[in-house]
C-alpha cells in the first residue's frame, strides 16, 4: 500500500498559548502541539501579539501603551512567553546564551500585572481551571527558574490587593 505525504505550512504571526507540561521551562520547539496559537478565523491574536526582543524604543512604549485589562489572569503565560523571548531558540532566535554572571547580556523581565491568578491550566491547555494555588505554584516556579538561569526579574503590581498574589509577585522579584 502506498502511502501519501502532505504538508501543511502555516504562519506565526506572534499569537501564544500555554503549553501543557511545558509552562515552566525555556524549552520551546515550534512543533510542540498547542504553544503557538495560528492567526485563523476560530483563533484569532490578542489586539497585541507578542514582540522579539528589539532595541525600537517607539515600537515597545506604543506597545505598552496600548495594553489593556481583558479578562482572567494567568500569571505563568506571561513569564514563559517572557522568558523563551530571552532565549535564543525558535521561535524567538534574538537572544544571545546566558551569562552565567548575566552581565553579557543581563538579561531582565518586567512582569506587569493588575491581578491576581484567577485561572489554572486545565490538562487541554486552555484556561479554565479555578486553582489560583495551582496558578500560584507554577508562577512561583517559573520564578525560581528563571532567576536559576540568572534572569532578573522585576514585578509592577497594578492595583493588586489580594495578600496572596502580593506575596507570590513579592517573591517572584529578584532582590
Amino acid at each position: 500500500q502506498k502511502c501519501t505525504t502532505t504538508t501543511t505550512n502555516y504562519t506565526w504571526s506572534g499569537c501564544a498559548a500555554s503549553r501543557v507540561g511545558y509552562n515552566t521551562v525555556d524549552t520551546i520547539s515550534p512543533s510542540y502541539p498547542g504553544q503557538m496559537i495560528v492567526k485563523n478565523s476560530t483563533s484569532p491574536c490578542p489586539a497585541i501579539a507578542v514582540q522579539p526582543l528589539s532595541t525600537n524604543f517607539t515600537n515597545i512604549k506604543t506597545q505598552i501603551g496600548n495594553m489593556t485589562a481583558s479578562g482572567s489572569t494567568y500569571v505563568p503565560g506571561g513569564l514563559t512567553w517572557g522568558w523563551n523571548i530571552l532565549s535564543s531558540t525558535a521561535p524567538y532566535t534574538q537572544g544571545a546564551a546566558y551569562d552565567t554572571n548575566n552581565r553579557k547580556p543581563r538579561k531582565a523581565v518586567v512582569l506587569m500585572t493588575d491581578g491576581e491568578n484567577t485561572v489554572s491550566m486545565a490538562a487541554d491547555g486552555s484556561h479554565t481551571g479555578s486553582s489560583q494555588t495551582t496558578a500560584d505554584t507554577a508562577s512561583a516556579t517559573l520564578c525560581t527558574n528563571m532567576k536559576a538561569q540568572k534572569i532578573e526579574i522585576f514585578v509592577i503590581a497594578f492595583m493588586v490587593t489580594n495578600a496572596a498574589a502580593k506575596t507570590m509577585l513579592s517573591n517572584c522579584a529578584t532582590d
